[in-house]
């Protein structure tokens, strides 16, 4: 019964940890900006031949050359690294990093 008790309780440590870490986890696009949206707060990244919509929120951080920046500043063009998690069926971006020459 104790074997029981424990495997129970490790399989409940398990899923807490999903469920914690879960929506934690991010991942990240590199590609093209193709479109603009400043009237959704929205940025479309081209990726190996897909286009990728991303969310920006007011927690969006966007970075130029490792400056701050806005969604104004962003240019048809850039190339882009999006940090963005999943939130149902949308890709929320977590940040935008923008590298000009």
């Amino acid at each position: 019964m104790n074997r029981f008790h424990a495997w129970i309780a490790a399989m409940l440590v398990v899923a807490v940890l999903f469920c914690v870490a879960g929506p934690v986890l991010a991942s990240e696009v590199k590609g093209t900006i193709v479109t603009l949206r400043p009237e959704r707060n929205q940025v479309v990244v081209t990726e190996s031949f897909k286009d990728m919509t991303f969310q920006l929120t007011p927690s969006t951080t966007i970075l130029i050359n490792g400056r701050s920046g806005q969604l104004s500043d962003l240019r048809v063009g850039d190339q882009a690294s999006v940090v963005f998690q999943r939130d149902d069926r949308r890709l929320m971006a977590v940040m935008v990093h923008v590298t000009r020459q």
